[in-house]
């Protein structure tokens, strides 16, 4: 998990978890800092690594599991990338390895649109149910929003 520096609040929520923390020093510099960092910390030999943002409440593990599926099923796409039940597309997204010195490279606070832009016809969308794929809840009162709800 890609966090800005310490002390931040974001490490007291992630501090009983059993994953890895990644501190990103230059994370005022936007998403493109986060994930130019995560990427320089995969190893080489990875054949692939899922991007995952924190603020996409809905999906679940099964929509990890079907894009990491179609990852193994459609070996020719350098991403495959959860998209919307009408197909816009949106997130997880498992990138090749062939991609992470791009990604390595990222700056500002686009993070990695140009990337799957240039992808082009070698990104393969998996649609998954609802609007679950793009549903970024970015405010307090998104949060509060959709926890009244579910």
């Amino acid at each position: 998990v890609a966090l800005p520096p310490r002390p931040h609040p974001r490490w007291d929520v992630v501090a009983d978890l059993a994953i890895s923390s990644l501190e990103v020093t230059n994370a005022a510099e936007g998403m493109g800092a986060s994930l130019r960092s995560a990427f320089a910390d995969l190893a080489d030999d990875l054949p692939r690594a899922m991007l995952l943002l924190g603020d996409l409440p809905a999906l679940t593990a099964d929509d990890l599991r079907a894009v990491v599926q179609a990852s193994r099923e459609v070996p020719d796409a350098q991403i495959c990338r959860g998209a919307t039940q009408d197909g816009r597309g949106g997130h997880p997204m498992v990138i090749d390895r062939t991609l992470f010195p791009a990604f390595r490279q990222l700056t500002g606070d686009s993070g990695g649109q140009s990337i799957v832009k240039a992808a082009g016809d070698r990104v393969h969308l998996v649609p998954l149910p609802g609007n679950r794929a793009r549903l970024d809840l970015d405010t307090p009162e998104d949060w509060a929003a959709w926890r009244a709800e579910n």
